[in-house]
């Protein structure tokens, strides 16, 4: 199930499309029924990020997600920020990535990973990172292509990203 909070019109139905291609990109169909995403438009610019994903972790490894992105952005650069937040929550969802309660520590396959998050060039580094923001990227331009050749096909495509 996904829910979104804020933006318009135009901009919830562009974002829940994208939401539902990325879900079944990275999640098995058994995995995409048990799986729920609340996505909110939030003004993020104090914390200087664009985005975020909170694992509900009373269940672990946990299944629902609440997924925070920039609102002050344009509609492509918000769904090419899912699709990065979305590759977090597929970590948590499959026990790839979990959470310490410490930020400076998370455990990926199984190992602690000490990482700075207040250091943007230490926490870019961090294993997780590498995954979402390569596969985040093939996600959104894979997202993209598909949805530029169904508009030559004259197929109903939602507002202009």
């Amino acid at each position: 199930m996904i829910t979104i909070e804020g933006g318009n019109e135009v901009l919830r139905e562009q974002v829940l499309h994208a939401c539902e291609f990325y879900m079944q990109e990275l999640f098995s169909d058994q995995m995409i029924e048990n799986i729920s995403v609340k996505i909110v438009f939030i003004d993020l610019k104090a914390q200087k990020i664009h985005g975020a994903c909170e694992p509900d972790t009373s269940r672990t490894p946990p299944r629902r997600f609440n997924i925070e992105l920039e609102r002050n952005k344009r509609p492509g650069r918000i769904i090419e920020d899912l699709a990065h937040e979305m590759v977090h929550a597929k970590q948590y969802a499959y026990g790839e990535l979990r959470d310490t309660g410490d930020d400076a520590k998370s455990y990926w396959h199984g190992e602690l990973v000490e990482c700075n998050i207040h250091d943007n060039l230490e926490y870019w580094d961090a294993p997780w990172e590498h995954e979402a923001f390569g596969r985040g990227y093939c996600l959104y331009a894979k997202y993209r292509r598909l949805r530029k050749r169904a508009y030559w096909r004259g197929e109903d495509v939602i507002g202009k990203l």
